[in-house]
């Protein structure tokens, strides 16, 4: 048994192979992508400038929009003040019309860079950080549930996921994470939650996380002092995983369902960034990693997609929509500091403020995040462009499958700037 999902025996999958290798052509096609809507007002007033790493999913036909943050003063390098969000947001889909609905209800913390997975019952959000009393974020090992209540148009927040059948009595709550974690990424396959990556306190998540979500319901006639049998579980992972930002999503391989993981970045041991540009296969029959092509089209170098966003596509295809590369980012976190830092030690005051202007100017003419689709053939281990975004991609946002449409929401478009749009695209016959 593969899952789930539909699985191809060895020898048609090898047809398959000779038929994508001949006829690659064929898997592609034209986007289009519209404007869906745009993110109403914050309820200070003061507009609302778009969000990266807020919480999002949906359910029961309405997407739910959750913290995230922003610079709502300006950017950093101008002084702005990251804020961190509790709102919530919800818009719902009536037939061909998209309605917003204000909710007054909120996160029980200022909350972004988490993770969320969507299911029949509700949104499960998980990690994410918080800033401290002294405005110093740090991850979080905070679970809750973000449901849909159709009938009273309200977001329901608890810590237990009830279905429609259950027994509000019998579900247990989520627990925690095992440890804090911001910037991860997460999966959801037969029931079983799967957490990858992230920052923690003492540097990156090293393993993969599950959680059955089926144990949520304690069974009938058990004594409730019983101890929770809801527990995170940890499960060993490819070599040198340790990252954040990095991508995950479930897709077949031909044979078997799998979790793949790619990107990311992470500092090394002499505080130098890695840009990542590794895929990595997790056969969930077997149990077992195995290293697959990195992110490379042909006739191209490997390229980082950090922060992207990522889905399955049809029987073996992966689409990851932009993503940082992560040269600027070196560039602006590591290279820039260097040279300020060793002008300063050198008592050469003016050049190191020459050297800072040049990172301002480098911050306000950033040309975005890059704009292309690329698509991964599971059957050829193999990457091309499969089409471009009107304009630069988003990173630290959501992707998400809406009906027939691809749902972006917000997200960061520059270092320190946001988006409020939520875009919708399809494909093109």
């Amino acid at each position: 048994m593969c899952g789930k999902k539909w699985c191809i025996p060895d020898p048609v999958r090898a047809l398959c192979i000779l038929w994508v290798g001949l006829f690659p052509f064929l898997s592609l096609a034209e986007w289009d992508w519209q404007v869906l809507d745009v993110i109403p007002p914050s309820e200070d007033g003061k507009g609302q400038p778009g969000l990266a790493g807020a919480y999002a999913g949906i359910h029961n036909d309405c997407l739910i929009i959750a913290g995230g943050a922003n610079f709502p003063g300006g950017p950093p390098w101008a002084g702005g003040k990251k804020i961190y969000h509790q709102s919530i947001y919800a818009l719902e889909r009536v037939g061909e019309e998209y309605i917003w609905h204000s909710q007054s209800i909120k996160l029980p913390a200022p909350l972004a860079y988490g993770t969320t997975v969507s299911t029949e019952h509700g949104l499960i959000c998980m990690g994410g950080e918080s800033p401290n009393a002294e405005g110093k974020a740090n991850p979080v090992n905070t679970v809750f549930v973000m449901q849909w209540d159709a009938e009273k148009k309200q977001v329901i927040v608890s810590d237990r996921l009830i279905g429609e059948k259950d027994t509000p009595e019998e579900i247990l709550p989520f627990p925690k994470l095992s440890l804090p974690m911001a910037n991860l990424a997460s999966v959801m396959y037969n029931d079983r939650i799967f957490l990858i990556g992230g920052n923690t306190p003492g540097g990156y998540n090293g393993e993969m996380w599950y959680l059955d979500v089926n144990r949520r319901v304690r069974a009938r006639g058990t004594n409730p002092n019983e101890p929770i049998r809801l527990i995170w579980r940890s499960l060993p992972m490819f070599r040198n995983p340790e990252r954040s930002h990095c991508l995950a999503v479930v897709q077949n391989d031909g044979v078997h369902d799998c979790i793949w993981v790619l990107s990311g970045r992470r500092r090394d041991r002499s505080s130098s960034w890695q840009m990542l540009t590794d895929l990595h296969k997790y056969n969930l029959q077997s149990r077992t990693w195995l290293r697959m092509s990195d992110i490379r089209v042909a006739g191209e170098n490997a390229r980082c997609v950090m922060a992207g966003t990522t889905i399955a596509d049809g029987f073996d295809a992966i689409l990851v929509l932009g993503g940082a590369n992560g040269v600027l980012f070196k560039k602006l976190e590591e290279d820039i500091p260097l040279r300020i830092a060793a002008a300063e030690a050198a008592g050469d005051v003016q050049h190191a403020t020459d050297i800072a202007k040049s990172k301002t100017a480098l911050l306000e003419g950033h040309p975005g995040f890059s704009p292309q689709i690329l698509r991964y053939s599971a059957l050829l281990d193999s990457w091309e462009v499969d089409g471009a975004f009107p304009r630069g991609l988003p990173v630290t946002s959501t992707l998400l499958s809406w009906g027939d449409d691809l749902v972006l929401v917000s997200g960061e478009i520059r270092p320190g700037v946001r988006t409020p749009v939520i875009w919708k695209g399809r494909r093109t016959e």
